[in-house]
């Protein structure tokens, strides 16, 4: 009887699906381990029958061991459940799309609709900056004539700090926004109505430029409208026809 449990055509086939890929591979190892299984199971009957008709020791068989069978049945199943192993070039590539579509595109940055977006964030840090100094100066807004040096330090001082007093839509001006000049130095409870009392808005731009209404924006950087910060430090993007129908003065 042959030593080897594993025949000719079985080495063409063990030969072939390791060309293929793991996964294929893997999912033909069980039925050559069960072949191999089976095959001990005959040499097993045949060696006990020889035994019981006298012989004084079974012959050796070449089968595996019923533990080692567990044991590497016991691998694949591992390693078949835990389906992460290995991934198919359509998984690999859908994991790559995927990651490359948290990564806005420069294009998309520069849209009109990425620049406003970029502009109300930076209206909305600056509201942030003004609440701060506000806490820490007995509840008073700045001067109009410094507001911009005055909340300076509560935004940076680095390039990248200091651009958000720019308007991604206004190149070659330091400050993108106006102070209402009706808030100069005034005290929080003198609002009535902070969330509807404009504080910082979009202007022709210049550092420390303060004003009123009529130093809004000339004309509409954004396609909603005006950049407005209100009191109460929200920000809004307001229709030109509704500049009116905000509050101005104290």
């Amino acid at each position: 009887m042959p030593n080897s449990t594993i025949t000719p055509s079985g080495k063409t086939r063990q030969a072939k699906m390791a060309h293929e890929s793991p996964g294929s591979f893997l999912s033909g190892m069980p039925d050559m381990i069960l072949n191999s299984q089976i095959k001990y199971s005959a040499e097993t009957f045949a060696a006990k029958t020889h035994a019981t008709a006298g012989s004084k020791s079974a012959p050796r068989t070449g089968g595996l061991a019923p533990n080692a069978v567990r044991a590497i049945l016991l691998v694949v199943c591992l390693v078949l459940l835990s389906g992460g192993c290995w991934k198919t070039p359509a998984g690999q590539e859908s994991a790559r799309s995927t990651q490359q579509a948290k990564v806005p595109t420069k294009q998309s940055d520069t849209t009109p609709e990425a620049k406003e977006r970029l502009c109300v964030e930076h209206a909305k840090q600056l509201g942030i900056a003004l609440v701060t100094y506000v806490a820490e100066h007995q509840n008073r807004l700045p001067p109009a004539a410094a507001w911009c040096d005055a909340i300076k330090s509560y935004v940076g001082s680095s390039e990248q700090a200091l651009a958000i007093f720019r308007c991604p839509e206004l190149a070659g001006e330091s400050c993108g926004f106006a102070f209402n000049s009706h808030g100069q130095n005034a005290p929080m409870h003198y609002f009535r109505h902070p969330t509807e009392t404009v504080v910082l808005f979009e202007s022709d731009g210049g550092w420390n430029r303060a004003g009123g209404i009529a130093d809004v924006a000339s004309s509409p950087r954004h396609s909603h409208g005006i950049v407005i910060v209100f009191v109460d430090s929200h920000v809004q993007v307001i229709k030109p026809d509704r500049l009116k129908t905000l509050v101005w003065g104290f």
